[in-house]
């Protein structure tokens, strides 16, 4: 799995840290430097997955058939992404920007 920087903005701040140091970590050292951050960056959006993995963290969720998520997909599928993740690469370099519109819906 690949993670990284993003900056998010709104019409007052742009954020960006996450405090991690760029490099390659194992799932165990990951989700520790993850849980001590002030902000955990969840979204997908900030990564690149394999679409296997992707699936089967999916499918680690055990939701029935009739069940259908349409948010907070993110948070759930978090932590089964990264314990199928052998290796996870970190990038302090921001390759996405999210403006949020307090405006909209």
């Amino acid at each position: 799995m690949l993670c990284f920087e993003a900056f998010i903005t709104n019409a007052k701040k742009s954020i960006k840290k996450l405090n991690i140091k760029q490099g390659k970590y194992n799932n165990k050292e990951f989700t520790m430097q993850i849980l001590k951050t002030k902000n955990p960056f969840w979204t997908m959006w900030a990564k690149i997955i394999k679409k296997d993995i992707y699936l089967k963290a999916f499918n680690m969720l055990n939701l029935k058939k009739e069940i259908k998520i349409n948010m907070a997909e993110d948070a759930l599928l978090y932590y089964p992404l990264t314990i199928l993740s052998n290796e996870i690469f970190y990038l302090t370099q921001p390759l996405y920007t999210q403006h949020v519109n307090s405006n909209s819906i």
